[in-house]
């Protein structure tokens, strides 16, 4: 190995050591040696009524996770079929309705791993960008297998009749381990086998010491 390939591989090394830090599951996807495939996943509310302060509790994932996922960014698209139909403008309008949906969220995980996302209800556009934007919000986030999503959704406005029904999809996009034969690992595994391998510093001689 030559020292441009010899530094190379220390950089990299020292990386992953900081990436270790601050997300072990993220580290843990990067070192196994599974492939990662490209995933998107999304969560829908939807209001068919115009009533101010209607909650909508619950919506998940379709399926739980059968393998961890590296969330990239949350986005989410405001969709209102009838709103405006036929009158000039009518893009511009959605373009708008779209940075100020008036819609709380409030998200957790729960299933294998279960934790509170959200301190009570926060606007959706915090979370999240809208669609339209590419406003990317990049994160080491790590989505353990065998969980799965929670959102509850509140609108804070009375809806027009015509904005009946109003679709809000919720797009997780990121990275998934691909392949069946790897268990679900959660916070403690993932840190066990990066002590093991040398990537996070050990308080003694292997895992659990």
């Amino acid at each position: 190995m030559d020292n441009e390939t010899q530094q190379v591989v220390a950089d990299l090394g020292h990386e992953l050591r900081t990436i270790a830090l601050l997300s072990p599951k993220l580290a843990y996807m990067l070192v196994v040696g599974q492939p990662l495939v490209y995933r998107s996943r999304s969560i829908r509310m939807q209001w068919d009524t115009q009533t101010t302060d209607e909650t909508i509790m619950g919506r998940r994932f379709a399926d739980k996770l059968f393998q961890m996922f590296w969330i990239w960014d949350i986005s989410y698209t405001v969709r209102r079929p009838n709103a405006n139909d036929g009158v000039f403008g009518k893009l511009e309008q959605d373009y708008y309705a779209a940075r100020a949906p008036y819609v709380d969220v409030n998200m957790r995980m729960v299933g294998r791993e279960q934790f509170q996302i959200t301190d009570g209800w926060q606007p959706l556009e915090d979370i999240a960008g809208p669609t339209v934007t590419n406003n990317r919000r990049s994160c080491a986030w790590i989505l353990t297998a065998d969980s799965n999503m929670s959102i509850d959704g509140i609108n804070r406005r009375q809806f027009n009749n015509d904005e009946i029904p109003y679709i809000v999809d919720i797009v997780f996009s990121g990275m998934e381990l691909s392949g069946c034969e790897l268990p679900g690992c959660g916070y403690d595994e993932a840190v066990c086998y990066l002590r093991d391998n040398g990537i996070l510093p050990s308080r003694g001689f292997g895992c659990g010491v």
